[in-house]
Parts: C-alpha cells; structure tokens; sequence
C-alpha cells in the first residue's frame, strides 16, 4: 500500500471532498490489515511500519479541514513539521518518515523549548521517549553556541520551573 500517487502540489490543494477521504480511509484500512498479518506471522519490523504509515494516514485524514499535509513530506519539511506543530502531530510523522534520531529532537526541543519556552512539548516528549543526559548536554552545548540568544531568553532559561524537566542531580 502505497500513497505515492499524491503528489505535493495536489496535496496542497488537498480538500476534504468524498474521493480523498475514500482513497485515505482506504489506504488507512490497507495498512491497518497489512500490519496486522505482519504481526500474526511474527514480521515485527514490517508490522510497526504499517502501523505508522496507518497512523500519518489517519492523522492526515483529522488535518483535511485544516489543509495541512502530512503525507509526502520531504526531509526538510518533516524537520520543519517536527517544529512547529504539536508533539502529538510530530511524533506520527516523526515515526512514520523514521525521523526518530537523537539530533532531530535535540534541534526540535532546542526550538520549542528553549527558544519558545514550550515546556509543555517538552512534557509530552518525555511521555514517549526519556531525556537522556546526552540530550541535555547537546541542549546545552547549542545553547552556548547559539549567538542568537539574548539575555531575556538566558533569564527566562534560569528562572523557568522547567528545571522540575530535567534529569538533574542523579
């Protein structure tokens, strides 16, 4: 089951009309019935790929209204959905393009949490995935690289509660 016939002009485009959301559900329903004959024949990795790809189609079918695209992203937009949006949203796509890698997060966290002061992102990331030291020793490390900063975002830094976030002291 594929989506490749969406190209990313046509996506933009994308509305809510009787034909796109028939072809979603039904690509929804294909992966959804791939991943589970992939798990009852013990072909794990293939099952958890359906399995994603069943959930950025059923996210994309919830954003029809708002017209966003979630289905054929390129890289960079992936990265830039990863900013931007909730964690929820970022986490489908993150998983289902397998942009689940460590610096993908760090710049991700570094830009809602640190610049943007988003703590709540950084909650929800710590439901699905752990905040490892090295993660905040990068965090750190961009932080102290970034020219960008200003003291209001220093202040905000060290006298934000985020510190209750943060695997300190142990």
């Amino acid at each position: 089951m594929s989506l490749r016939g969406w190209s990313t002009p046509r996506c933009r485009e994308m509305a809510s009309n009787s034909d796109t959301v028939k072809r979603l559900k039904s690509a929804f329903d294909g992966y959804k019935a791939a991943a589970k004959t992939y798990a009852q024949e013990d072909i794990l990795s293939k099952a958890e790929y359906c399995t994603t790809q069943a959930r950025l189609v059923a996210l994309q079918l919830s954003l029809l209204q708002q017209r966003k695209q979630v289905i054929n992203l390129s890289a960079r937009n992936v990265l830039q959905y990863m900013e931007t949006e909730p964690f929820s949203e970022a986490l489908i796509v993150s998983e289902a393009y397998r942009h689940c890698i460590h610096a993908d997060w760090v710049n991700t966290i570094y830009k809602k949490v640190v610049i943007k002061g988003d703590f709540k992102y950084l909650s929800d990331f710590q439901s699905s995935y752990s905040l490892a030291p090295s993660m905040v020793q990068d965090l750190c490390n961009k932080y102290m690289r970034d020219k960008e900063k200003t003291l209001w975002l220093s202040c905000r830094i060290c006298t934000s509660r985020a510190y209750s976030h943060l695997p300190l002291g142990t």
